[in-house]
């Protein structure tokens, strides 16, 4: 009979809240911001070094220390 069996991946591995936001139609001027809510589901630290958006209205801010196994943090966006 076949088996079936879930590979662990080693390192890092980051568990999104949710991947996208849609700012919808806003008014020229206040700046809109939202946060990108991760965790650390892997069994090594995870250390971003470079983090960027698709648009250049938006701007990431991103932790810059490591976030152990277990841990959440975010990436804060800014749409000016």
């Amino acid at each position: 009979p076949a088996t079936s069996q879930t590979t662990k991946l080693e390192g890092p591995q980051m568990d999104f809240k949710f991947t996208e936001h849609n700012f919808g139609e806003l008014e020229e001027g206040p700046k809109a911001n939202v946060d990108f809510v991760f965790t650390n589901t892997g069994n090594k630290p995870l250390i971003l070094t470079d983090v960027k958006a698709s648009c250049g209205c938006t701007t990431p801010d991103w932790p810059k220390e490591p976030i152990l196994p277990g841990q959440s943090s975010k990436i804060k966006v800014e749409y000016n």
